[in-house]
């Protein structure tokens, strides 16, 4: 016996029904390549800063009280503190505000080892060795047991969240040299690209290891099994997609208009007519 499924009368049956056969939302056309290619380079550019910050502050920010200079990535200057006042910079706080969001949903196999014994007892040398001497926060370490504990869960995010934009920064930026070399001429080999990077690198450990007067503490050991498809990629598209804010589209309003005429600052549609020259994004990158 066989069933006949009716055509869909849902307003939008036109994109459930692109969406049930595989198709691309995205009419293929030469102008949404280059649209397409261009974002997602940009977005390459930005996550590529973030991936980097995320994980120096991981790595390097441990556990200090005031890390007044964690958006720095080591390179202190009087000239980058006046542009970080002035705002004249990256919004590295977005990234944080992502990696806490993340925190607090949790999800998946990375959320459960973070309440874990193992993950508790990693968590304890680590917080003995930093504050090894510092009998007021060693005490207070006795009394509040979890406070130390939940913000290594949060450098862990730091880290996780780190890795993840790291491969995805290599998937955008590497589409847009492919496509420079005219290997992507379509909407559908941009979705191979992606998939196919996304495929390479799905088990990809995703570790933590701090490193404490001269000694390493591993925090997430590759012992743990954490890759970064399931325990990462995953949670991160459950959280930011579906349970927070959707990305409603942002302008970056400190990047200098007059370097790229071919953008059209409106807000509502902002159209890649072409790809900014990838100098001058790294330039505004290294003035950041």
């Amino acid at each position: 016996m066989t069933t006949t499924i009716q055509p869909s009368k849902h307003t939008l049956a036109a994109y459930i029904n692109i969406l049930e056969t595989g198709g691309n939302l995205l009419p293929d056309s030469r102008d949404n390549v280059l649209e397409v290619v261009g974002i997602l380079y940009s977005y390459g550019v930005v996550l590529d800063a973030y991936s980097n910050n995320l994980i120096y502050i991981a790595q390097n920010q441990f556990l200090l009280l005031f890390p007044f200079f964690k958006y720095f990535d080591g390179d202190i200057s009087f000239k980058k503190l006046l542009c970080h006042w002035w705002h004249d910079r990256i919004n590295y706080e977005y990234a944080e505000y992502v990696m806490r969001v993340m925190l607090w949903h949790g999800g998946g196999a990375l959320d459960e080892y973070l309440d874990s014994p193992e993950f508790t007892r990693a968590a304890a040398l680590a917080i003995e060795a930093k504050f090894k001497g510092n009998w007021l926060m060693l005490g207070l370490h006795k009394l509040f047991p979890e406070f130390q504990l939940e913000q290594v869960r949060q450098m862990v995010y730091y880290s996780a969240l780190g890795q993840f934009w790291r491969v995805m920064s290599d998937i955008f930026i590497s589409l847009s040299d492919r496509y420079d070399r005219g290997e992507i001429k379509s909407i559908p080999e941009v979705v191979e690209h992606i998939l196919a990077g996304l495929v390479a690198d799905a088990a990809r450990p995703i570790t933590y290891t701090v490193t404490i007067e001269g000694a390493d503490y591993d925090i997430i050991p590759k012992a743990a099994g954490m890759t970064f498809l399931p325990d990462v990629a995953v949670p991160y598209v459950d959280t930011i997609f579906f349970r927070e804010r959707r990305f409603w589209g942002q302008f970056l309003t400190t990047l200098k208009l007059n370097k790229f005429p071919k953008i059209k600052p409106n807000l509502a549609m902002v159209l890649y007519t072409q790809i900014p020259c990838r100098s001058e994004v790294q330039a505004f990158l290294r003035h950041c």
